[in-house]
């Protein structure tokens, strides 16, 4: 989270990555594995995108498409292996975008909602 976004900003982000992690997460499951490594400049350009193409979609259809996509990943976590290979695709996906980008996240978020408090 950029110190520039709102809350909303933050939800089309993490919405359009969790929409990537279902995508690799499908695509596993389909017996295609797919290592899209991005640069750091790709990553953030793709942020400003998202950001900036989702300024007028409504708060309720963001939340909607984080909510599909974090189901779409939860259900594959169900359908897999209860010892799940630590180092397996599905168990990367999982912890980068779920784990990892998440804390990340609610890291920023914890600090802005303290913010919003000394402000008040």
């Amino acid at each position: 989270m950029t110190p520039e976004w709102s809350a909303k900003d933050l939800l089309a982000h993490l919405a359009y990555w969790e929409r990537a992690a279902a995508e690799q997460v499908r695509e596993f499951k389909a017996g295609r594995s797919s290592a899209k490594k991005r640069t750091r400049p790709q990553v953030e350009r793709i942020n400003r995108e998202v950001v900036s193409a989702n300024r007028t979609t409504p708060r309720h259809l963001l939340r909607e498409e984080l909510i599909l996509a974090r189901s779409e990943i939860v259900a594959a976590m169900k359908r897999a292996p209860e010892e799940l290979e630590e180092r397996s695709p599905l168990a990367r996906i999982v912890y980068s975008q779920c784990v990892r980008h998440r804390g990340h996240h609610l890291e920023q978020l914890h600090a802005w909602i303290a913010r919003l408090g000394k402000a008040s």
